[in-house]
């Protein structure tokens, strides 16, 4: 048997992570509530002292849709080198099309603009903060920018 991938560290860090989601619920009875656990099973999952008691998948779903945080996801993303980008507000698409495209693209434009921006300062600087957090919302700006891209976004012709 090989050893596991993930670390002390990583594990800490996905007991605080749902610490943090039982909190923002309201607490471990609220949370127990919203999930197929018990109050005694959340405590478990997030406590330290339970190093081998971790959060099954559907509780930890159930939390993030009933405390409408998707903090847990960002967490996990960041641990298997990814970044969670959540999709636009349905309702955001009502109205005019075209404006909220525009929109989208102006928001996509600034944030590379910005990341050029840093760019020029120079790998190293401590601009290296400032870079990942542009680049996170350039991101959910072109994904905001795909949600207004359909054959019906008026003046935008798109190609196959």
């Amino acid at each position: 048997m090989s050893a596991r991938p993930s670390t002390e560290y990583h594990r800490a860090a996905l007991k605080a992570a749902f610490r943090k989601l039982v909190r923002k619920i309201g607490g471990q009875e609220a949370a127990a509530g919203a999930t197929r656990v018990g109050q005694q099973a959340i405590s478990r999952y997030g406590s330290a002292s339970s190093e081998a008691d971790h959060a099954p998948i559907d509780v930890v779903l159930d939390l993030c849709l009933d405390a409408e945080d998707d903090s847990f996801v960002r967490t996990l993303c960041q641990m298997v080198g990814g970044v969670f980008v959540p999709l636009p507000d349905a309702g955001a698409l009502d109205g005019d099309r075209a404006a909220a495209f525009g929109k989208a693209l102006r928001a996509t434009g600034e944030a590379s603009a910005a990341i050029a921006d840093v760019c020029a300062l120079g790998a190293g600087s401590s601009s290296d903060i400032q870079f990942s957090e542009k680049l996170t919302r350039a991101t959910e700006a072109m994904i905001a920018l795909r949600a207004h891209v359909s054959p019906s976004t008026p003046n935008c012709e798109m190609g196959e």
